[in-house]
């Protein structure tokens, strides 16, 4: 149950439920593919990526994750989107956005099982 409950808070279903109407039921799985498939890519760059580039690439998963539903990904991005914003010299601890991620593709994948 303790699974369960960390997979619901990592991924928003009514958020996914209202992407599938949006979409159609059989463009939803190639999405989540994508996002899959983009994410990994993400994660093995992300700490070779500029500070400007990082600005993108927060600014760009807050976003991307808001509309897949994967929330607490969402929030993890905002944050360090927020903190760079405020202080552009700022250093920012990813540790938390890559263990997030990687609960969030790896919740992504079984559902495309």
């Amino acid at each position: 149950m303790a699974a369960m409950d960390a997979h619901q808070q990592l991924i928003n279903h009514q958020t996914l439920d209202n992407l599938k109407q949006q979409i159609g039921s059989e463009m939803l799985p190639v999405v989540i593919a994508t996002f899959i498939k983009e994410g990994e890519q993400t994660l093995s760059e992300l700490s070779s990526l500029s500070r400007d580039e990082l600005k993108r690439c927060y600014h760009t998963l807050k976003s991307s994750a808001a509309a897949i539903g994967a929330e607490a990904l969402a929030k993890q991005a905002s944050q360090l989107d927020a903190a760079l914003k405020q202080n552009p010299h700022t250093q920012t601890n990813i540790a938390p956005l890559v263990q997030v991620y990687l609960e969030t593709l790896s919740a992504l994948r079984n559902m495309l099982k």
